[in-house]
Order: C-alpha cells, then sequence, then structure tokens
C-alpha cells in the first residue's frame, strides 16, 4: 500500500455482482477489494485462472495496478499501469 498515496483512493459504491466477462466493476482504482454480502459468492478472474468462493462477511483484496511507467504523452510525468488480467465476472451459482 505504500507505493500509492491514500489520496488515491476512491469513494466507496455498492454494486451487485455482474455474470458477463467486461461488465463486473472491479473500478479503476490502483487495488480493488470485494466484500460479501450476500450469502455466498463465486468471483472468477479467467485471465489469471482464479475461482473464489466468498461467504457473507469475507473480504478479497488484490491490486489493479502493476506499477508506474512514464507517460507516453507528457514527458516527466509517470502513469500507473492498470492490470487487466484482473477483470473478473461473477460465478452463476446453481440452487442445491
Amino acid at each position: 500500500w505504500e507505493q500509492f498515496p491514500l489520496s488515491h483512493m476512491g469513494q466507496l459504491r455498492l454494486v451487485r455482482g455482474n455474470t458477463t466477462l467486461g461488465l463486473a466493476n472491479r473500478s479503476c482504482g490502483q487495488r480493488c477489494l470485494i466484500i460479501c454480502l450476500s450469502e455466498q459468492d463465486t468471483v472468477h478472474f479467467p485471465h489469471l485462472g482464479i475461482r473464489v468462493a466468498l461467504r457473507r462477511g469475507d473480504l478479497l483484496e488484490w491490486p489493479n495496478a502493476w506499477f508506474h511507467a512514464p507517460s507516453r504523452t507528457t514527458p516527466g510525468q509517470e502513469v500507473t499501469v492498470e492490470d487487466l488480467r484482473t477483470q473478473l465476472v461473477h460465478a452463476v451459482l446453481e440452487d442445491g
């Protein structure tokens, strides 16, 4: 966490999990987290080959950013490089 200043922290948002890749709200910050408010949920990171089973109250946190790199458009400025492998989808759970 020390690499990214607290001034970069965004507002808390409550969103419903999406079951379509690319439409899940993973946010665009440098770090992201999910707190499971439903009875259970499964978060799938298909580009990483990881599935995480969550129960109510569980917290899952991961970096959305790799590192800082020189800006291509503004010489002397650095930008945060986003890790697009962390795109996620909420798996559909079947009853039973």
